[in-house]
């Protein structure tokens, strides 16, 4: 079911892991971790195709099975906090997604202190802060996003690709409501990071667009071009078609600012 489920054969993968679930629940019992397990790939299925309703559901189910197999805070049970909050935030029930994924973060800080505990928490952290982001309250969102970013330089290291993801939504928030500054700041560091893992690719791009939106609000017209520029000399050399997204947000900024 995983492989055709990555292949993108999701009806296929569904009828396969469906049956699989079956054979668990006769074999193991409905409430056994194979069943919850079957179950888990059902719901990411789901998913994939849209059906957040239905992957619900399958994850309250899950969530269940867990509590009855592993206690009530158990990190498998944190997990399936996580997952049904996620399939609550595609289906914008956005307080029931935060509830569910605040109890996954209550269970994280019961539990002893593992490298798989912390990259859990740190995950769960991004999601609350992009779930926050969308209900556009950006006081909670800078506030998961921070807590993230700490997180993830104490216990994992100081420099990742995720902490320059979480640093540009940080960003982007910022640069909403009017605080370019901070904005500036969020982005100067997210590039530092990017430019030192994944190089400057897309990701650093993006980054780099932003910033010369944020400077082109503060009336930094030149300095704004010049990164609206080297955000194209990027895109050109990434190979990206005129239709790229962000290419095409771009060029009109190049051929404009004077």
């Amino acid at each position: 079911g995983t492989a055709l489920e990555m292949g993108g054969n999701l009806s296929k993968a569904s009828k396969v892991v469906k049956k699989a679930y079956g054979t668990f629940v006769k074999c193991e019992g409905e409430n056994s971790i194979f069943a919850a397990r079957a179950l888990e790939r059902m719901g990411s299925i789901y998913i994939a195709k849209n059906e957040a309703s239905k992957s619900i559901r399958v994850y309250t189910r899950i969530l269940n099975i867990k509590k009855k197999c592993y206690g009530q805070d158990h990190l498998e049970v944190a997990g399936a906090y996580v997952a049904l909050g996620i399939a609550h935030k595609e289906l914008s029930q956005f307080q029931d997604a935060i509830k569910s994924m605040r109890r996954a973060m209550c269970i994280y800080g019961e539990n002893t202190v593992t490298r798989h505990c912390i990259a859990a928490m740190a995950r769960t952290l991004h999601e609350i802060g992009v779930t926050y982001q969308s209900i556009n309250n950006s006081i909670q969102a800078i506030t998961a996003f921070e807590r993230e970013i700490v997180v993830r330089k104490k216990f994992i290291g100081q420099v990742s690709p995720e902490i320059a993801h979480a640093l540009h939504l940080k960003g982007r928030i910022h640069a909403e409501n009017q605080n370019q500054g901070q904005a500036l700041d969020a982005y100067k560091e997210a590039l530092e990071i990017y430019d030192k893992t994944d190089g400057r690719t897309l990701k650093f791009a993006e980054v780099l667009f932003d910033v010369g939106v944020a400077l082109e609000s503060c009336g930094r017209i030149k300095k704004s071009q010049e990164a609206f520029s080297d955000t194209l000399e990027i895109c050109v050399d990434e190979g990206f078609d005129n239709d790229h997204p962000l290419l095409s947000k771009c060029m009109p900024k190049v051929t404009c600012v004077v």
